[in-house]
């Protein structure tokens, strides 16, 4: 009965789901390690997290990204070179040439330009700054070649006449100047031209409106002005009681003549402007006068004319009425 109870318990115990090892780690984890030749490695957990693998001598995860031993170089290489970027002594200089800030300069000398700065202008001033060539204009100092003397001007070297702004020249030298000189007198003696230095000759434009000695220039020619018919001088206007009207000097205010500006006539008690021009007024029928009395006798002015006959008006001719009738010389 005792053995019977041992191979009972036996049996019981062989029967049924195995018993899973105990987990020692956590799958796919990773711890630092002393591997072959004391070199700083790295161990993975099995899958079944019950071990870990081999040491190896790599980083845990083979990316060469991680500092398993804590020194500061990634790559356990052993260099010294802990950000990977070269420097193994934290100089500066990657390759060791003795050029910390990579300008090609091994003792940190001023930079300088290889080849110089010279562009073969004489109207520019070379120079090295930092390291890059400028060329700086030059006004004033000598230029020019094949014995053709010139100035400098702003960088450009001018060998003709220097009007101010750009560099001339052409066949009349002369007269408009040479080696980069200003530009000479180019006056034609023309009160109505405008002179100046052209690129190739002096340059003597037309004027027009403007006062000139005799009169006023139209079309370059000094032309008369201020009398009856002419045009009217800019500065003084028209000659004796002319008026300028439409830019022309005409005669005004006299009977049967345009009226003169304000609509003015030269008798104001005879004559009237009607229409733009001088009128007789003060009759019957006629424009009122500009003066009492405005109309003759026996009249009143109505609407800006002279009449008569109308209701409480002077009786035409002393007794007729255009209606009613007439009494005491009144409609």
């Amino acid at each position: 009965m005792r053995w019977l109870l041992i191979v009972l318990v036996f049996a019981l115990s062989c029967s049924g789901d195995p018993v899973h090892p105990e987990e020692v780690c956590v799958p796919g984890s990773s711890v630092a390690c002393v591997g072959p030749m004391g070199c700083a490695g790295g161990q993975v957990c099995e899958d079944d997290g019950s071990s870990y693998g081999d040491c190896d001598c790599g980083t845990p995860d083979g990316d060469a990204d991680v500092d398993v031993d804590g020194d500061g170089d990634v790559d356990g290489d052993g260099d010294g070179d802990v950000d990977g970027d070269g420097d193994v002594d934290g100089d500066g200089d990657v390759d060791g040439d003795g050029d910390v800030d990579g300008d090609g300069d091994a003792d940190d000398d001023p930079p300088t330009c290889p080849g110089g700065c010279y562009d073969g202008d004489p109207c520019t001033d070379d120079r090295c700054t930092d390291g890059v060539c400028e060329f700086r204009p030059l006004t004033g100092s000598g230029c020019g070649g094949a014995g053709i003397p010139g100035t400098c001007y702003d960088g450009v070297c001018c060998e003709g006449c220097w009007d101010g702004s750009a560099c001339r020249g052409g066949d009349e030298l002369s007269s408009c100047g040479w080696a980069g000189e200003a530009c000479a007198d180019c006056d034609d003696g023309n009160p109505c031209t405008t002179d100046s230095c052209g690129e190739t000759r002096c340059l003597n434009d037309d004027l027009n409106g403007v006062d000139c000695p005799d009169g006023l220039c139209v079309r370059g020619v000094c032309e008369p002005c201020g009398a009856s018919g002419e045009q009217c001088c800019r500065d003084r206007g028209c000659d004796g009681a002319l008026e300028c009207i439409d830019d022309e000097c005409t005669p005004c205010g006299a009977l049967g003549e345009v009226c003169c500006p304000g609509n003015i006539c030269d008798d104001l008690s005879s004559l009237a402007c009607d229409g733009g021009l001088c009128v007789d007024c003060g009759a019957r029928d006629e424009p009122c006068c500009p003066l009492h009395p405005r109309c003759d006798a026996n009249l009143t002015c109505a609407d800006g004319a002279c009449e008569c006959g109308g209701y409480e008006q002077p009786c035409c001719d002393g007794w007729w009425c255009s209606s009613g009738s007439c009494f005491d010389g009144i409609c």
